[in-house]
C-alpha cells in the first residue's frame, strides 16, 4: 500500500495535490497531510483528513512524519532560506527511511542564487528518486503574494521590467504533481519545465485585470531596491524573502522567464489554463 506525505496542504499547490491524489492514487492508498496546523488542514480538507505534524523548527516531528511513507510531495516553506539547517535533515531522514519517490516543487532554471536549487542538491545527494517540477511563475502570486498591494494601490508592484512571463496556474501544477507521484516509473529522474501556453509582460497582465475586473489596474515597474524597501517597510515582508523575490524578478527582467514548454500540456493531456480564467476565478481577491 502506498503512503503519500503531502507537504504544504493548506497552500495553493499542496492543497490541490492532496485533493488530486484521491483521484489518481490507488484506492487503498493513504494520503497524509504533513503540516504544522491540524485544525487548518481539517477545515480545508475535511475532518477525516489524515494528518501528521511536520515542523522544521521541531526536529522531533521529522521522523514521526515519515513513518511508513513511500512517496512525498515536497515544497519549500517560503520563510525557509537556510536549507542545510532546516530541510536537509528531513531529506536525509526520508532517504534513510526508504522513501521511494519525491516530487519537489522547484522553479524554472533553478540556480545557486535561489533556495530551490539547494533543496534539489540535497535530494540528489541523499539519493532519493526524484521528480523536480521546474515551474514558471504561478498566476496565484498575483493574489497570494501581491494581492494586498494590488487591492490597496491598484498596482502590480513588481520589478520585472518589460520581461515576459509564461505564467502557469497552481491548480495545473498540483494536478501534474499528483500524476507524477502516481506514475513514478515514467517520471522518476525527470525535471519537466512547467509553463503556461502564452507569455505576457506585466503591462499586458494589468490590462487583462483591468478589463476583467473593471478596476484601473496599473503596472508601475519599480526599481528592485524600491520594491524591497516597500515590501519590507510598508507590507511587512521578511527582508530575506523580499530579496529572494527581487532575484526571481531579475530573471524576468533579463527575458529568461518567457520560454514556453509543452511539458505541462503533455502531462495533463490538455492545454494548461490561461491567465484570463485565473483572473475570473479569483476576482474576489482584488475587490
Amino acid at each position: 500500500m502506498e503512503k503519500f506525505l503531502v507537504t504544504g496542504t493548506t497552500g495553493r499547490v499542496g492543497s490541490v495535490v492532496f485533493k488530486m491524489l484521491k483521484k489518481y492514487a490507488p484506492k487503498d492508498s493513504e494520503i497524509i497531510a504533513g503540516d504544522i496546523d491540524e485544525s487548518k488542514v481539517k477545515e480545508m480538507h475535511g475532518k477525516n483528513a489524515l494528518f501528521r505534524e511536520l515542523n522544521y523548527d521541531k526536529p522531533d516531528t521529522l521522523k514521526s512524519s515519515l513513518e511508513g511513507i513511500t512517496k512525498i510531495f515536497l515544497m519549500r516553506p517560503p520563510q525557509i532560506e537556510k536549507i542545510k539547517e532546516y530541510m536537509a535533515p528531513f531529506i536525509k531522514l526520508a532517504a534513510k527511511m526508504g522513501v521511494k519517490h519525491v516530487v519537489f516543487l522547484s522553479i524554472i532554471d533553478a540556480n545557486p542564487m535561489v533556495p530551490h536549487f539547494h533543496v534539489e542538491k540535497y535530494i540528489k545527494k541523499y539519493g532519493i528518486p526524484y521528480t523536480f517540477l521546474r515551474c514558471s511563475f504561478f498566476m496565484q502570486n498575483l493574489d497570494m503574494v501581491h494581492g494586498e498591494v494590488i487591492k490597496k494601490e491598484l498596482d502590480i508592484y513588481v520589478p520585472a521590467g518589460k520581461g515576459k512571463t509564461s505564467f502557469i496556474d497552481a491548480r495545473d501544477i498540483g494536478e501534474i504533481a499528483a500524476i507524477c507521484l502516481t506514475n513514478s516509473e515514467k517520471y522518476i529522474g525527470t525535471q519537466p519545465p512547467l509553463t503556461g501556453s502564452e507569455a505576457l509582460d506585466y503591462e499586458e497582465v494589468a490590462t487583462k485585470m483591468t478589463d476583467i475586473l473593471g478596476l484601473p489596474i496599473k503596472y508601475s515597474n519599480p526599481q528592485p531596491k524600491d520594491f524591497v524597501n516597500k515590501m519590507v517597510k510598508e507590507y511587512g515582508f521578511p527582508e530575506d524573502y523580499a530579496k529572494v523575490m527581487k532575484m526571481i524578478y531579475f530573471i524576468v527582467r533579463k527575458g529568461l522567464a518567457k520560454k514556453i514548454f509543452p511539458d505541462a500540456e503533455n502531462i495533463l493531456g490538455r492545454k494548461p489554463r490561461l491567465i484570463d480564467e485565473y483572473i475570473k476565478d479569483y476576482s474576489s481577491k482584488w475587490r
